[in-house]
């Protein structure tokens, strides 16, 4: 099963024997469009939050990410899904890391809140990672990255109807004797990965949820390992007063049945820096960006193209980076990934 944009999002709101109803602001002859999924535990698992910036959420993507800039680096994200709706995504990203000649590894710490269905479910996720960079043969180096983090859930079931609500005629009259046994979740997350890098290319691989946690509200399921392969390549690079270059970059995500493919391309004039790209049956995206020595901030709209249509105003994000502190010279850095979506 192809995971579209809206249906990723969807089948991560709830686990548990139930149905959710979500209905839009836009009425067509008088009648809400109302969407119902069911959620089968034994079928239908948890799926993870994905931004579209995935460089701007550099440790989230891919834990050997940590102290790649070769200096102390601050990154914020901010991913508004579906806004027109009043069952909205809000996702937050929220990471520091750093790179001391002294130590023998780089280090990181980073936060994710994420607000599904203007607060039916909150999810907080805490943690640390560690990374360390070998040289494999003079500009090419691999790195090797971990990181556990404390992940909490809250589901407001109040907010939610039921499938024993509706009626055939009338919809949604009936009080639901359907009981969350279990309203609120902790359990521990690991996750693991590599970057294979030089000044013009890098390929890297991360594993997330390596241990598979329970993470069930109303039944036992098993959050599915996240798999995410990405690479980048420069191109056409030009040296002067205003630096430019154009890079082509490759995203691929697999979690249980749910994959998606985001092949995309990036160009940097001087400080500037504009990208398109397309995730298959999902959404056109456009990205605008400015990339500073200390500063970059880029803006990013994915206009959706599935049966769902762009009606939701489709999904917004903001990313925010900066670069603290002298270059670790010791190790190599990655600093030409600002420039990447």
């Amino acid at each position: 099963m192809e995971a579209k944009g809206e249906n990723w999002k969807l089948n991560r709101f709830l686990n548990g024997n139930s149905a959710i109803s979500i209905h839009t602001h836009r009425m067509k002859s008088s009648i809400y469009l109302t969407i119902i999924f069911m959620f089968p535990a034994l079928f239908i698992q948890a799926q993870d939050p994905i931004f579209t910036q995935y460089n701007g959420s550099a440790v989230y993507t891919n834990p050997a990410f940590t102290g790649s800039s070769g200096a102390t680096r601050m990154q914020a994200a901010q991913r508004i899904q579906w806004p027109s709706l009043s069952s909205a995504f809000y996702t937050t990203n929220l990471a520091a890391d750093f790179s001391f000649a002294k130590l023998p590894f780089d280090f990181g710490t980073f936060y994710t809140y994420d607000n599904a269905g203007n607060g039916t479910l909150i999810s907080s996720n805490v943690g640390i990672s560690l990374a360390r960079s070998f040289k494999i043969h003079k500009e090419l180096s691999i790195r090797f990255g971990v990181s556990a983090s404390i992940v909490s859930k809250k589901l407001d079931s109040s907010l939610l109807t039921f499938g024993d609500q509706i009626d055939s005629r009338y919809g949604f009259i009936y009080s639901s004797n359907t009981t969350i046994t279990n309203p609120n979740v902790h359990y521990a997350l690991l996750n693991a990965g590599l970057v294979i890098h030089a000044k013009r290319f890098l390929l890297g691989y991360s594993a997330a949820n390596i241990n598979q946690p329970t993470t069930g509200f109303m039944a036992e399921s098993r959050l599915p390992i996240r798999q995410t392969l990405h690479s980048s390549i420069r191109l056409l690079q030009k040296e002067g007063k205003r630096k430019s270059a154009l890079y082509a970059n490759l995203l691929y995500i697999k979690q249980q049945d749910f994959h998606q493919l985001l092949p995309s391309i990036s160009y940097r004039y001087g400080k500037w820096k504009a990208g398109c790209g397309f995730r298959k049956g999902d959404a056109a995206i456009g990205m605008i960006g400015y990339t500073g020595k200390k500063l970059s901030v880029a803006y990013s709209y994915d206009y959706t193209i599935s049966r769902l249509t762009n009606s939701t105003a489709g999904s917004h994000e903001f990313t925010l980076g900066l670069i603290l502190g002298k270059l670790n010279e010791k190790r190599p850095s990655m600093r030409w990934t600002e420039d990447l979506f």
